[in-house]
């Protein structure tokens, strides 16, 4: 039910926020986030997006142990699942400001509205291959003690930021980290072949991984990191895109081969596959992205011939919203916070371009960047987005939201070409 909250903060600082005016510990709604002010700038606490849809913007809601907020389409957590101490069940629901840190009580302890760290991470070919970076001055962390094993071809942070997943060709194939202490997850089961597309459901109950054999999907219920019975049908090759809707409900699935793209329904057991949209992809599916309001999907797809090489889905029906045919090579995808902008990545002018998704109106938002474009990605709090190439040093760029200017290349840059979706950040 929506409450109304106890707000009280401890250790004020005279620090102020701007844009809106705030003192360390304000909270206000800013669309699409909930935000808290640390003494100098406004921080988000959106951790991941919760299935059950809403309408009055920056509505707070206490649930089930889960504080979350409106942000116009569907209730948004803001429990990280990091605890700091006690509290009493006379203050649940209470926000609370303590040594720089938002926290809410659940009637037993005070959990952090989001985990410390700020990170982008890259998977990339050669030693040692992903390179994880502080968002905050871009500078390298130290290697995690366990390494992948050969070329890494994805990664993706969490919904709620504790665990970061990369997949690459050499076994084991898979690692999760607890970024906590870049620790190793322990899996019910091994990954049995080379692993590209990750995909993990917005609330963070399920960890999807494409493989190159056969079943080709491994579904991890990230509880007890036991793996779901197979989907009852199987990709027709390696996945190399994947996605989930933001109710959950299904898993967008893309590769190469034939056929190209399939939906899982994920409310059944084991999963199964919907029927095809009217529209499919006629090459490989490079880019799979599902908009922030549920809307929409977005489909990019590989190749030089004259085919459709983008496909926009309502996710109402699957009816296509829009295509675009050309003999040029898209690759990622990415929607903006509002949903109103498609990013989609041109391999052919190496371009990011960007489509009013209301209008289908596009233009270079970014051109001549370097060559082999790969995919795209914004940040969850969408205050930068980045782009990989697979073969042209530097090998990313990342880039301000708010601006659509570049930030200087980090200091120590990935030693390989980036994978068709290595690059992920938190938050």
């Amino acid at each position: 039910m929506i409450l109304a909250f106890i707000f009280f903060f401890l250790n004020s600082a005279n620090a102020a926020c701007t844009a809106p005016v705030g003192d360390a510990g304000h909270v206000t709604f800013v669309a699409p986030d909930m935000k808290y002010c640390d003494g100098s700038n406004w921080n988000t606490m959106t951790v991941s997006l919760r299935s059950t849809a809403c309408t009055v913007a920056g509505a707070i809601n206490y649930t089930g142990g889960d504080l979350q907020f409106c942000n116009g389409s569907y209730w948004v957590s803001m429990n990280s699942s990091v605890t700091d101490s006690t509290c009493t069940g006379a203050l649940v629901g209470a926000f609370n400001w303590r040594n720089s840190k938002m926290e809410f009580c659940d009637g037993t302890n005070w959990n952090v509205t989001k985990p410390s760290g700020s990170y982008m991470a890259i998977a990339h070919t050669t030693s040692p291959y992903v390179t994880i970076y502080n968002r905050s001055d871009w500078s390298k962390l130290q290697n995690p003690a366990t390494l992948p094993t050969g070329d890494a071809k994805n990664v993706a942070f969490s919904p709620n930021g504790a665990y970061l997943a990369v997949t690459y060709t050499a076994s084991p194939y898979l690692t999760v980290y607890n970024t906590s202490d870049w620790s190793t997850v322990t899996l019910g089961s091994a990954v049995t072949s080379s692993a590209d597309a990750i995909a993990w459901s917005p609330n963070g109950s399920y960890l999807a991984i494409g493989m190159s054999a056969a079943p080709r999907i491994k579904v991890y219920d990230t509880s007890t990191w036991n793996n779901l019975a197979n989907p009852s049908t199987l990709p027709g090759a390696a996945p190399t895109a994947m996605a989930f809707t933001i109710d959950n409900t299904r898993l967008l699935v893309g590769w190469g081969g034939t056929t190209f793209f399939y939906i899982l329904d994920t409310t059944t057991s084991p999963w199964s596959k919907i029927t095809n949209p009217s529209t499919m992809p006629p090459g490989t599916s490079r880019g799979v992205a599902v908009s922030p309001d549920g809307s929409k999907a977005a489909v990019t797809i590989n190749g030089a011939s004259n085919i459709i090489k983008l496909i926009v889905y309502s996710t109402a029906d699957w009816s296509t919203l829009h295509t675009v045919t050309t003999t040029d090579e898209y690759r990622g995808a990415a929607f903006s916070s509002d949903s109103s902008k498609l990013l989609v990545t041109n391999n052919t002018t190496n371009a990011i371009m960007s489509f009013n998704t209301t209008t289908w109106a596009s233009s270079n938002l970014q051109s001549s960047i370097f060559t082999d474009v790969r995919g795209v990605r914004y940040s969850p709090d969408f205050n930068v987005y980045g782009i990989v190439s697979g073969s042209t040093s530097p090998y990313l760029k990342v880039y301000s939201t708010a601006t659509d200017t570049a930030y200087s290349a980090p200091t120590v840059l990935p030693t390989g070409g980036a994978g068709y979706n290595g690059l992920s950040f938190y938050p």
